[in-house]
């Protein structure tokens, strides 16, 4: 399983759909595949977030995922393509 993925690390800016929401709100799971397994803050890592957690503007999301997942959820990050419903 670790050999079909990789990580990737997005910096959140405040112009971001992740900017002032939850994990659970951005559905990245459900709607990408890719899932966050952590979050750095101000330089301290937070592992396995809850699903409430709300992400702000300068935060870096640590997504795992197959390529194709991880291309999908950078894209939903960056507002380049809609989100789903």
């Amino acid at each position: 399983i670790l050999a079909a993925t990789t990580t990737e690390s997005f910096l959140v800016n405040s112009d971001s759909p992740a900017s002032g929401r939850t994990l659970r709100d951005l559905r990245l799971r459900k709607e990408t595949g890719a899932t966050v397994i952590a979050i750095v803050r101000g330089g301290q890592p937070l592992t396995n977030p809850e699903p409430d957690f709300v992400i702000e503007a300068g935060d870096i999301l640590v997504l795992v995922g197959a390529h194709v997942q991880l291309d999908r959820a950078i894209a939903v990050l960056e507002a380049r393509i809609e989100e789903a419903p």
